[in-house]
């Protein structure tokens, strides 16, 4: 992680996303180790995981319109599902990311996705939890992160549509399938 690009990413999304995203970076890190997974890998992705969340809105459309990227609609219904899948694009054409499993970690650090990878998990979990998150709950969620990945996940997850249902925002089908998933293979 060279200092220029880390530079661009501050500037890109501000110092208290950029702030949050060391966090998910260093939560990822004792995730990665706790559960065995690739650290590097780990860092890279919770570093970038909100790459696409850009300040301004305005430049993450112009990126899109730029790059010709395809987006799904259900995206452009509400930012939140919005950034991940730009930061998937944004992590490729501008930070230089190749790896597909960290781009595909970036992908679905919100919604997760059917049979999610222990990168997926981990991102996911990590963006919950990180030092710099404060809500009702959260510390028992850290306690549980680090007992059960799959119980943790899920009952973020849980709480993460309870919360969409209630603000009554749009919300992804990915959070639906995951969550299932996720059902099936807890019981």
């Amino acid at each position: 992680m060279n200092d220029v690009n880390l530079k661009i990413l501050k500037n890109d999304i501000g110092e208290n996303r950029y702030i949050h995203s060391l966090g998910v970076m260093s939560e990822c890190k004792k995730l990665a180790n706790y559960y065995d997974a690739e650290e590097e890998k780990a860092m890279i992705a919770g570093l970038y995981h909100d790459c696409g969340k850009f300040v301004q809105r305005k430049i993450a459309y112009e990126f899109i319109n730029e790059n010709k990227i395809i987006i799904k609609d259900e995206f452009l219904k509400n930012y939140q599902l919005l950034h991940p899948a730009l930061g998937y694009y944004v992590g490729k054409i501008k930070y230089k990311i190749q790896d597909e499993e960290i781009l595909e970690a970036i992908y679905y650090h919100t919604t997760l996705r059917k049979n999610p990878s222990l990168l997926d998990k981990i991102v996911y979990i990590a963006d919950a939890i990180e030092p710099n998150r404060n809500y009702e709950g959260v510390d028992g969620l850290r306690k549980l992160a680090y007992t059960d990945l799959d119980k943790s996940v899920l009952l973020s997850l849980d709480n993460t549509i309870i919360d969409i249902i209630r603000k009554k925002k749009y919300l992804g089908i990915d959070s639906i399938i995951s969550r299932n998933y996720l059902l099936e293979i807890i019981s």
